[in-house]
């Protein structure tokens, strides 16, 4: 659908944004947080939602430049780069205080935003300038622009750091830049109306979503030619490779969903319904989650890549584009969760309860299955506490993750009993007050009286 791309002729307040992810790629660790987690841009709104993606939970949110579009977030998980396309600047984000460190001055229209393996270059495309600007990210300047082809919107760079890919959208082809140089060394055609463009985890294949012509183009990296063209859905606009670089997630715009290739036979093999207007896609390191920016309905999708199902959507802010590496942070563990005890004791209404999980691999918890007694939660820390209100067995499950396949799940089933009865109530001893004990020492002197003059008459 073109009419997306008409939405981008002007830089000023009214322009609406369009969306591409540009790849999917393993970050290392950062010591400083606890990640990965998600930077959604959103156009509308001026700002950026963090989504700590074990909890699938906002747990800030930024402001930056007007109409952030692009985002990108180094391979240390340290900096965040935001394109705000209206303010013509990148806003440079310290993910470990979730601030903006500095504001870089860029080309006309920055959408799509791409940093290096090495961390060392942020490279953005300038809509309006046909440009490509090359941020050094020591002294956030720009050191260098590159001419490109006609409106480029997304931009992906290989995993050895040797090749920036940019879409040109309206000379329907992709620029070929040698990082070494800064120059434009190939062009290759591709569909109508290229947007988001990745490359592969082995940097040999390049896919390219054509989003007026409702097709993804596969570049050969070795040749620079295209030697696939794969249908999809509706104005597809971001695309995004799975850590093994078996598939790839192309979402559909107008059509409301995300198609999922085999890269293996370029084909697709699953479609997911997402929310409306989705537009920005990235896989988490683990490739066991792809994230989705829907535009249109203010949140993100997170699809489970095993099943190709929606199993969660988290609410982000207004006009949620991500287009760019948006999941960034610490790595996954490298070994999957295990639980160490449990499963929990039985309890008694009335009595405080608590129950803490023994784990490693550092997981969140979540109640997936069934329910615990009334009055009881579960802390994602994996403590259950709280103070039962109801009598009866409670039964379900517990599961562990940690972003590495597979969860660790457990069964429960807690009986909370009635307790023993009540102890008799304590009947207090009866006491007398002033006016009692006055007449009572008064018959205690008269009796004492009495028994005196008694033995005196005798």
């Amino acid at each position: 659908m073109y009419g997306i791309a008409e939405r981008f002729r002007t830089s000023g307040a009214s322009l609406v944004a369009v969306s591409v992810f540009l790849g999917a790629c393993l970050l290392s660790a950062s010591v400083a947080r606890a990640a990965p987690f998600a930077y959604i841009t959103n156009q509308g709104s001026n700002n950026v939602s963090i989504i700590d993606t074990a909890s699938n939970t906002v747990t800030g949110t930024v402001v930056v430049g007007a109409a952030p579009i692009g985002v990108a977030v180094n391979p240390a998980g340290t900096r965040v780069y935001v394109a705000n396309a209206s303010s013509n600047t990148v806003s440079v984000l310290d993910t470990s205080t979730n601030t903006v460190i500095a504001t870089v001055p860029v080309g006309s229209n920055p959408l799509g935003v791409a940093v290096n393996p090495a961390g060392t270059r942020v490279y953005v495309a300038n809509r309006l300038n046909n440009t490509v600007s090359v941020i050094d990210s020591t002294s956030n300047s720009v050191v260098a622009t590159v001419t490109v082809g006609s409106q480029p919107f997304g931009v992906a760079i290989n995993p050895a750091g040797t090749r920036a890919y940019v879409a040109n959208e309206n000379s329907a082809n992709v620029s070929v830049i040698d990082t070494a140089t800064n120059a434009v060394v190939a062009v290759v055609a591709v569909g109508s109306g290229p947007f988001g463009v990745a490359v592969d985890p082995a940097g040999t294949r390049v896919y390219v979503a054509n989003q007026i012509g409702n097709t993804v183009t596969v570049i050969d990296a070795a040749s620079n030619t295209a030697i696939g063209t794969i249908p999809v859905g509706t104005a597809p606009s971001g695309v995004a490779v799975n850590p093994a670089g078996t598939r790839v997630y192309v979402t559909n715009t107008n059509a409301g969903n995300v198609s999922v290739l085999d890269t293996a036979g370029n084909t697709v093999i699953a479609t997911v319904a997402a929310g409306t207007s989705p537009l920005g896609v990235a896989v988490n390191p683990a490739g066991t989650r792809a994230y989705v920016a829907n535009f249109g309905s203010n949140n993100v999708s997170v699809i489970d890549t095993a099943t190709n199902t929606v199993t969660g959507t988290v609410a982000a802010g207004g006009g949620p584009a991500a287009l760019g590496l948006f999941v960034g942070g610490a790595a996954a563990p490298a070994t999957p969760p295990t639980l160490t005890n449990g499963p929990p004791p039985n309890g008694s209404l009335g009595v405080f309860y608590s129950f803490t999980y023994t784990s490693t691999g550092a997981p969140t918890f979540s109640v997936t299955g069934g329910s615990l007694p009334p009055g009881l939660g579960l802390s994602s820390a994996g403590v259950i506490s709280g103070t039962p209100t109801g009598a009866g067995t409670f039964s379900g499950s517990v599961t562990a993750t940690n972003g590495t396949a597979p969860d660790a799940t457990q069964s429960f089933s807690i009986t909370i009993s009635a307790g023993p009865p009540p102890p008799a109530p304590i009947v207090p001893i009866p006491t007398l007050n002033e006016w009692a004990l006055i007449c009572l020492g008064l018959v205690m002197a008269g009796v004492a009286w009495l028994s005196f003059r008694t033995k005196k008459l005798r």
